[in-house]
């Protein structure tokens, strides 16, 4: 499920990247878990994760191709105590980047400054 605000920001990126679509290479969405639960479990969910802001992102139009990894707990922003709420939340993430081709979009240096 993605949350509100969430769903905000990937509507903004939809528009800057329907806006430029031919200068970009791919779109890669990578999952993360933190590191509670069966390795299994977390694997598929972080997938789940990453394929939801991909589902999200091609119904706003979106037609470049989007590459999703799911990453469970392999690459955890810090190292929490045992059982941190604040810090394991944190690790619960999605990360999107954008590759553009070998030229940059014509507006790129207004897609910079939103």
């Amino acid at each position: 499920v993605i949350s509100v605000k969430g769903k905000n920001y990937l509507d903004l990126l939809s528009k800057i990247l329907r806006s430029a679509p031919a200068n970009i290479d791919r779109i890669e969405i990578k999952g993360h878990t933190d590191s509670i639960g069966p390795p299994a479990v977390n694997q598929a969910l972080s997938l789940n994760r990453a394929n939801a802001v991909k589902n999200h992102l091609i119904r706003q139009g979106v037609k470049n191709a989007i590459l999703t990894k799911g990453l469970a707990d392999k690459e955890p922003l810090q190292i929490c105590a045992d059982r941190d709420g604040a810090c394991r939340q944190n690790q619960r993430r999605v990360e999107i980047n954008v590759f553009f081709s070998a030229s940059k979009p014509e507006n790129f240096s207004q897609l910079q400054s939103k």
